[in-house]
């Protein structure tokens, strides 16, 4: 559906993209991941055909068109024109029923749809923009952090839409939840070059962890001879390579160790919340929802953070192995 082919891009002397020959078919779910600013945004863009590259070549199927997702996105609706308004211009021929059943999946219903742009929240105006870009959806979808500014409702609907869509989308989430349910493969942008995985997100921290923490056997000559099972007697000639490894390596795979922890308990209290909001009983005290909302946002955010980090910690433990 879409290749690059000895694609390179800088900023100054900072080289982002380094000769990267990388393709994507059509049906496939990409989330990029990597450092901040290790180029995930610029890569996207280059897809999406609204950033120049230095050298290379970018070529798209035939008849594919190409919808691009982005916050700054939130700042091109027109304040003046009502929500309803606002989808009408892109599918001016679409009946005003289909319109608002589209709307009110996104979260818009009633009397919503008659509101002006000008006086929706930043979360409002993402439905809004999102609902803009799937009322007619291009085959091929970018998207840079879409749910941003949304709900825990929100974000389920745009789950449930792209989940439902059967064309191609590459993204960038730091939404884990969202990554899981959306990948089907994972492509790391890291020193200018690409590393795909295959699956979600967990499958993907699952390999970069295991690659990290078992580095590869060195090879063996063919005449050597196997040593025996069962530990081997240490050489008095020196430390073992274990000792060998250097405090800030051991520093590096502790802290890993220690976001991993944090990570699987905030997941476990995630799924505690999810439990508790699905309880009709609950909506019977509103300071109560607004509690569990809160706290609940308040730990996607810390995840959202962690995951943000552990890309850091193993990008820098990788670059120090």
């Amino acid at each position: 559906m879409l290749s690059l082919v000895g694609v390179s891009k800088q900023y100054g002397s900072q080289i982002v993209l380094r000769e990267v020959d990388w393709s994507v078919v059509a049906g496939e779910r990409v989330g990029l991941a990597g450092a901040n600013g290790a180029g995930k945004s610029t890569l996207l863009r280059i897809l999406a055909g609204v950033l120049d590259f230095d050298t290379g070549e970018r070529t798209l199927g035939a008849h594919v068109a190409v919808h691009y997702y982005a916050q700054h996105q939130l700042d091109v609706l027109d304040p003046t024109a009502t929500v309803l308004e606002e989808v009408e211009r892109v599918a001016p021929e679409a009946a005003r029923t289909r319109l608002r059943t589209l709307l009110g999946a996104f979260l818009f219903s009633g009397d919503a749809v008659d509101k002006k742009v000008a006086v929706l929240s930043g979360g409002e105006k993402a439905r809004l923009a999102l609902a803009k870009m799937l009322v007619r959806p291009a085959a091929f979808l970018c998207l840079d952090e879409p749910t941003n500014h949304l709900d825990l409702a929100s974000r389920e609907v745009l789950e449930d839409a792209l989940a439902e869509f059967p064309g191609t989308i590459v993204f960038i989430s730091h939404d884990r939840y969202f990554i899981n349910r959306i990948a089907t493969r994972v492509l790391e942008v890291a020193g200018g070059v690409l590393t795909s995985y295959p699956g979600n997100y967990d499958d993907y921290v699952e390999a970069t962890t295991r690659s990290v923490a078992t580095p590869p056997a060195s090879p063996r000559r063919a005449e050597e001879t196997p040593a025996p099972a069962g530990p081997r007697p240490r050489s008095e000639g020196g430390p073992s390579r274990r000792e060998r490894v250097s405090p800030a390596v051991k520093t590096l795979r502790r802290r890993l160790e220690e976001i991993e922890r944090q990570i699987h308990d905030l997941e476990e209290r995630l799924r505690a919340f999810a439990e508790t909001l699905s309880d009709p009983e609950l909506y019977k005290d509103g300071d109560r929802v607004r509690t569990v909302a809160t706290e609940r946002k308040s730990a996607e955010e810390r995840v959202a953070w962690l995951m943000r980090e552990w890309e850091e910690v193993s990008v820098e433990l990788s670059a120090h192995e």
